[in-house]
């Protein structure tokens, strides 16, 4: 997107680029596994998975929280009518993703701090 931003600024096209960086929307991206076709579903495991259903939970709850799929829709168009290169849906991960860039810069793997989703749950438990 970026490389295009600037290929079209260089060819004065008049054409504008966003890119969409969104945080967690309210979508049905949980219950996805519905389109998945019969051949390539998993068969069931013999064991219940407590820690599996425990977390689906938790990020049912999380998603309900999430911004509406409207709400981000709105968002796009107001930043695409701005000439808003970057849009980002809200600041959430904003940490996470200093860090992500800072290993970037440094030539450093990957820490588990700069994961996305423990961002958010730790932003999530800190709430009143």
């Amino acid at each position: 997107a970026e490389s295009l931003h600037h290929e079209l600024v260089a060819a004065n096209s008049g054409v504008g680029v966003s890119a969409l960086c969104p945080g967690l929307v309210n979508t049905n991206i949980l219950d996805s596994e519905r389109n998945r076709p019969e051949h390539y579903q998993k068969p069931a495991l013999d064991q219940p998975q407590p820690d599996r259903e425990q977390m689906r939970a938790i990020a049912k709850e999380i998603y309900s929280q999430a911004l509406s799929p409207e709400a981000v829709a709105e968002m796009v168009q107001d930043a695409v009518e701005q000439r808003q290169f970057y849009i980002m849906t809200d600041g959430v991960f904003d940490d996470a993703i200093a860090r992500r860039h800072r290993e970037v810069e440094s030539r450093s793997n990957p820490s588990m701090e700069a994961h996305l989703l423990e961002e958010h749950l730790s932003r999530s438990s800190d709430r009143p």
